[in-house]
């Protein structure tokens, strides 16, 4: 079951960067004067959602291992391991 929870969060995040790249193309097919801006903004909120993505899926890998539901989320040490592997998204 939590194959199924990690590969469908891989698809969502492949998704968003798809999003992504379609808004990129048409803000640079516009070319408006704050394009570095919009651009900046656009990649800084993708990689917060994507960072949060991979922060869960590591949660679920975490749980799966665990065993206990009952115990809850084993989160000690979570975010620095995605952190410590974390690449920012930086678009084509």
């Amino acid at each position: 079951q939590s194959q199924l929870v990690l590969r469908d969060q891989n698809r969502n995040n492949k998704s968003l960067r798809l999003t992504a790249e379609k808004k990129l193309m048409l803000l640079r097919e516009q070319n408006p004067a704050d394009l570095d801006m919009q651009h900046s903004q656009l990649l800084e909120e993708l990689n917060a959602t994507l960072f949060r993505n991979e922060l869960n899926k590591e949660k679920c890998r975490r749980q799966a291992k665990n065993g206990s539901w009952r115990e809850g989320v084993p989160k000690e040490g979570a975010e620095e391991y995605v952190r410590s592997h974390w690449v920012e998204y930086a678009g084509n």
